[in-house]
């Protein structure tokens, strides 16, 4: 049998130690990965390997050569520009004639491949998915296997949200050459996000196996320095080099240690390792080939690789040194902390936990080193949330860090990009706005101040003043001044998944595209988007038929802007109102139809038609009508979508998997059609955006979802032509009975609890478009780990409000009893 180790992999996440050899290559334990996959290829009868490259090609030839050292026959297969995994191994199809072995260079494992190949052929399948379970399966692709190991479902590195299992791809499969029909060669072609999804649609027989064992992806600089520590625990059968002179304590060959010295296990030496009197070396140490340890110094839970000087009194805890660093003596390392090859740090120097220093740099004497250099990989891997980007200002949100994540967006785009920035008009947001410009002219971006808009506004602006992209910033309360920045395209919508990822990786690498200071461009200014959106807003509506109505109502708008855009609109339109404060210890997500009496009792007292909160950014509406019901969440998309339906004569609704099936029934009713998406709001514009909803000449769905104040006025637009009441209105919707619940779910037990729910409900009528959806004879129930906090969301609707609470609380049970397994 043969196998191909798929090598191309540049390793970016795992710079600096992959700036001068490929990952493959990057040593565990002494040895470099591929050769731990090497040997556990030979263990299992596999010896005729071919190996595909792509970064640094010749560092990996010029070690393994042909493989008789390593009793292996390799064959190599060089692609000049990257084709994914699947384009890679079809370069190698003349070589695999038949059932073949794929494995990943750059990942860690001790997994049975002889029960994982006589379990492909078993089964007669096509391919072969090893699989695995892990407690966080974000950076990984995710699979549902039937009773008799057939895969039904796949998704490649989910948000938490569609996350459906714990059970993941490791990148190890078992595959017959007939998978070549399905693609051509130098086409750039992925296993995961290409292959393994048309076999599904073409119901090929495509089976998981889940493998005991270990495996660890390396990943990261976190994941690399586990993968060691976990093989001085023994969680790994793999042989370590050397001889074990002690207890945990394992030597190379000419290995010189003073009798002075103390060294405790685990712990690894290289060969021709000189370890001086009084040195210190505590457990969990791994000390490369050719390293000079002097005296009193002291090495802790640390990594070092080849040819390594540690000078006198040095101190590292934590870190990692690649290949022909130079440690002067009294030099300090941190948790943390890695020095790329060939550095020299000078006598004294200090460098602080976290901090990544790119190869052949030189640290001065006495240098305190806080900040990567060059380049640094930051703490946070996740930077966006659900909002965006939010954090307390002057903590999370700092200058350096605006300028940063300013500079990845650059960077991301087009180098003759123009990109708007603006605010709601805060004075602390004032030190962020100017951090962001600053990084973006880094970069040579063409940068237009909007100066104080709304979100709404900023999202107008995307289009109306031609931009390639949007980076606005408000601010929220919690206890805290935070801030919020929101990343828009050209379109004025969020920017996608996939951007986000590409602005993370980018900042998380510092790997900047900085411009000559003689190209950075003067700031332009464009104070002439608020008239021009107010323009645009009345425009769109029947404004004789509102004026004529008289209507009155109550606002509540406590972002300056928004609330003189509002008098401003409803002046103009001779609608009566006030401004109202529905109640100050009440958040707006806490208000129901169950507390709000008092905003009733206000607008009978007052006489108006109805009461309406606008949210700080202007984004988001929350109407209640004259008998105190609240509209706002999935009720308000059910409220859209029946105007939209009566009014429009595209009758198409998007509305997010969790709105009510309501607005199906209505749908039917006006002959329309609903078209559901994900949950996030992201997914919901894209919906709208890919449908070419918004451009309909009725009523804009878009700005009716994400304009607070334009979905208000087609509310009173509608109410004015058709001369009835909100709650006239509302009464006309079908009764339906929806419950929302969160349970507490730590992170590292979403993965299971949704394994737990698919496993339980096999054979059920399920849906996995987003979380685990169950339906249910007289409802539905469904169950979304949350991306941003450690819970679970619950959603359930049933045909009255007890089957309806019966479902949640049902559901929050199985949540509580499978973390509590």
């Amino acid at each position: 049998m043969k196998a191909i180790i798929m090598a191309g992999g540049g390793g970016s996440r795992l710079r600096p130690l992959t700036c001068d050899l490929p990952k493959p290559m990057v040593p565990i334990i002494n040895k470099p990965i591929m050769q731990h996959i090497l040997k556990l290829l030979k263990d299992h009868g596999i010896r005729n390997i071919g190996v595909t490259l792509q970064y640094m090609p010749e560092a990996i030839k010029d070690y393994f050569g042909d493989g008789e050292q390593f009793g292996v026959d390799l064959t190599y297969f060089v692609e000049e520009t990257p084709l994914g995994t699947a384009g890679s191994v079809k370069n190698a199809e003349d070589f695999l004639h038949d059932t073949f072995l794929v494995i990943s260079g750059d990942a860690l494992t001790d997994i049975d491949l002889s029960k994982a190949v006589d379990f492909h052929k078993r089964n007669r399948a096509i391919a072969t998915m090893v699989l695995t379970r892990v407690t966080v399966p974000l950076e990984y692709g995710v699979a549902i296997t039937d009773k008799d190991s057939r895969i039904v479902q796949y998704l490649e590195k989910p948000c938490w949200s569609e996350v459906f299992s714990d059970t993941v791809n490791t990148g190890i499969y078992v595959l017959e050459p007939e998978i070549f029909k399905f693609y051509k060669k130098n086409q750039k072609f992925d296993f995961s996000k290409d292959l393994f999804p048309i076999l599904l649609r073409e119901k090929m027989p495509m089976y998981g196996y889940v493998a005991k064992g270990y495996w660890c992806d390396i990943g990261n600089l976190e994941q690399y320095v586990q993968a060691h520590f976990d093989i001085l625990k023994g969680r790994i059968k793999v042989d370590i080099p050397g001889i074990q002179i002690s207890d945990g304590v394992w030597v190379g060959q000419n290995v010189n240690i003073s009798n002075r010295a103390v060294i405790n296990g685990p712990t690894i030496l290289g060969d021709n390792c000189t370890v001086s009197d009084d040195v210190h070396i505590d457990g969990f140490s791994i000390i490369g080939n050719n390293n000079v340890i002097k005296e009193r110094a002291s090495i802790k839970r640390s990594i070092t690789w080849d040819n390594v000087y540690i000078g006198r009194y040095a101190q590292l805890r934590g870190s990692v040194l690649c290949n022909k660093v130079r440690l002067k003596e009294n030099c300090s390392l941190f948790e943390g902390a890695v020095v790329g090859c060939d550095c020299k740090l000078e006598q004294g120097s200090t460098i602080k936990p976290g901090v990544k220093i790119w190869p052949g740099k030189t640290i001065e004497e006495k240098t305190v080193v806080n900040k990567s250099v060059v380049w640094g990989t930051k703490c946070q891997k996740y930077i966006f949330g659900q909002l965006g980007v939010t954090g307390e200002i002057n903590m999370e949100i700092t200058p350096e860090f605006c300028a940063g994540i300013a500079s990845a967006y650059g960077t991301a785009l087009k180098q003759d990009s123009r990109i708007g920035v603006c605010s709601n008009g805060n004075p602390p947001l004032g030190m962020v706005k100017h951090a962001v410009i600053s990084g973006l002219l880094s970069t040579g971006m063409e940068v237009c101040d909007l100066g104080e808009l709304t979100m709404p506004m900023a999202r107008f602006a995307a289009v109306f003043n031609d931009l390639d992209g949007i980076i606005h910033i408000s601010d929220q309360i919690d206890g805290k001044k935070k801030a919020v920045i929101t990343f828009l395209d050209g379109r004025g919508a969020d920017i996608s998944r996939d951007w986000r990822r590409k602005i993370e990786n980018l900042y998380a690498r510092e790997d900047f595209r900085l411009c000559d200071g003689n190209d950075i461009k003067q700031v332009k200014e464009a104070d002439n988007v608020q008239s021009a959106y107010l323009k645009n807003l009345l425009g769109s509506l029947k404004t004789d038929i509102v004026r004529k109505a008289g209507l009155k109502c109550l606002i509540n708008a406590n972002n300056g802007v928004v609330k003189r855009l509002v008098e401003e609109i409803l002046n103009n339109l001779n609608v009566s109102f006030r401004h109202f404060d529905y109640k100050p210890n009440l958040r707006q997500s806490e208000l129901t139809n169950n507390n709000s009496r008092h905003i009733r009792n206000e607008i009978q007292k007052s006489g108006a038609d109805f009461a309406a909160i606008l949210e700080d950014n202007g984004e988001k509406l929350v109407i209640i009508d004259e008998m105190g019901r609240v509209i706002k969440d999935e009720a308000f998309y059910v409220l859209c979508s029946l105007i939209i339906l009566k009014s429009n004569t595209n009758k198409k609704v998007v509305v997010p998997i969790t709105a009510p099936n309501v607005i199906e029934k209505l749908a039917g009713e006006y002959g329309g059609k609903v078209i559901r998406t994900k949950s996030s709001k992201q997914a919901l514009m894209e919906g709208l955006l890919d449908n070419e909803i918004n451009v309909d000449k009725g009523i804009n769905q878009f700005n009716m979802y994400f304009d607070g104040v334009a979905g208000l006025l087609k509310i009173m637009e509608y109410l004015s032509s058709e001369q009835i009441s909100l709650g006239q209105l509302l009464d006309t919707v079908p009764a339906f009975y929806l419950i929302k619940k969160t349970v507490h779910c730590p992170w590292d037990a979403k993965g299971k609890v949704m394994r737990s729910l698919v496993e339980e409900h096999k054979g059920r009528d399920t849906q996995f478009f987003e979380g685990i959806k169950v339906i249910h004879d007289k409802g539905w129930a469904l169950v979304l780990p949350d991306g941003d906090r450690p819970i679970c969301k619950i959603y359930s609707e049933g045909a009255n409000e007890e089957f309806a609470q019966e479902l949640s609380d049902i559901y929050v049970d199985k949540i509580k009893k499978t973390i509590s397994k």
